[in-house]
């Protein structure tokens, strides 16, 4: 790909990740995005992730590191049977979980939940509207918010490194 292709595909703004508020937008172009997902299962999905900002006002990094780290990348058996890839209705290992039609059902009924119930301060989860307050009551894993994090914040520093690259060298 070429430095002037990527200028005009969407490369003109440093992306966000706030991990102690998941509201705040991350401002991502779908060309950015797809440029960091682009050596994973995850990158067909990347319409998806940008509906979840703009529908449910969740930044995408977040639902990013939800889904890779919930579906080991699209690679568990529950994400491959189910279309499960969020961990929805699992609450241990031998738990049947939903089944939905698609990824995208999965991803977009996960973020309505996340946006209703763990993000409005009259949800019945809310805690906060950090990756560790979601953490309290949606995963068993303690370290669960660290993994989403760690992923989402890996995404945001690869399309900002590239941004710095086109842009000021």
């Amino acid at each position: 790909i070429l430095k002037s292709e990527l200028e005009i595909g969407g490369f003109k703004e440093k992306v966000n990740y706030n991990p102690s508020d998941v509201t705040e937008l991350s401002g991502v172009t779908y060309e950015q995005l797809k440029y960091a997902l682009r050596n994973t299962k995850l990158s067909k999905h990347v319409d998806t992730f940008l509906k979840v900002e703009e529908k449910y006002g969740i930044n995408a990094f977040t639902m990013v590191g939800i889904v890779a780290n919930e579906s080991a990348w699209l690679g568990s058996d529950r994400a491959k049977r189910q279309n499960n890839v969020t961990g929805y209705a699992v609450y241990s290992d031998s738990a049947k979980g939903a089944t939905f039609s698609s990824v995208e059902e999965s991803i977009l009924k996960t973020a309505e939940v996340i946006s209703t119930e763990y993000l409005k301060e009259a949800g019945k989860h809310y805690n906060g509207k950090s990756t560790k307050a979601i953490n309290t009551m949606y995963s068993a894993d303690p370290d669960w918010y660290n993994i989403v994090n760690k992923i989402a914040g890996d995404i945001q520093d690869d399309i900002n490194n590239f941004y710095m690259y086109l842009y000021h060298t």
